[in-house]
């Protein structure tokens, strides 16, 4: 059977219920969002699967942040930031968050943040995942896309949301490296190479790549 894959990135426009208008809910100010549906999409968009919501905390500046029973959804495909609002309604911020940090009942709270330039955003203006704050931090970046897969015969495709991710090491001196295995970390110092055959760090579990960066960092 013959088919064809095409991948893209999935446009979409944040249709306003009422225009401009902007609502305050439990001290937060957003804008009112029309539903968009992905019934027909196999996959979650969110970075939660199951497009359900997670408590957490919003930065927007130093001196504003948001956290008293706010509900929060991370949209992987997009790359914003909503929050819920009353029953079902979805809320955008009215300015991008700086940093925001979804809890979890077992303690592992997640922290996301911008302002990481790179080649590719000058500007800063992706959320990462910090995985380890400290001078030389660990960023993970996670993308969801659409991928259309029409089989032979058939007129109607099959869409389908994949994920891509990739590890970065970024500096005070915002310096952006990409670590694509535990072996990259190998190339900034020997040191790293003997540690990570003394702990038996020989695959590429993200355990394993906090660990090698957690220790570069103790070498500076």
């Amino acid at each position: 059977m013959k088919s064809f894959f095409t991948c893209f990135l999935l446009f979409i426009s944040w249709n306003l219920v009422k225009g401009q208008d902007i609502i305050y809910y439990k001290g937060v100010e957003g804008i009112p969002l029309r539903a968009i549906n992905y019934d027909e999409i196999i996959g979650s968009p969110y970075y939660i699967n199951n497009a359900g919501y997670r408590t957490g905390r919003v930065y927007m500046s130093s001196n504003l942040i948001y956290e008293k029973g706010i509900s929060l959804r991370y949209n992987l495909l997009t790359d914003e930031l909503t929050f819920k609002y009353e029953k079902d309604a979805e809320m955008k911020f009215t300015q991008r968050p700086i940093s925001f940090i979804l809890f979890d009942s077992n303690g592992k709270d997640v922290l996301f943040s911008r302002g990481f330039i790179s080649k590719k955003d000058p500007k800063g203006e992706a959320f990462y995942q910090i995985l380890v704050n400290r001078k030389f931090k660990l960023l993970k970046l996670t993308k969801k896309y659409i991928q259309e897969r029409t089989d032979y015969g058939k007129t109607t495709p099959t869409k389908t949301i994949q994920t891509f991710v990739k590890y970065y090491l970024y500096d005070d001196k915002n310096n952006m490296t990409e670590i694509n295995d535990y072996k990259g970390f190998f190339r900034l110092s020997d040191k790293l190479k003997y540690y990570a055959q003394q702990k038996g760090i020989n695959s590429n579990t993200e355990d394993n790549l906090i660990e090698l960066a957690d220790y570069y960092n103790d070498l500076q």
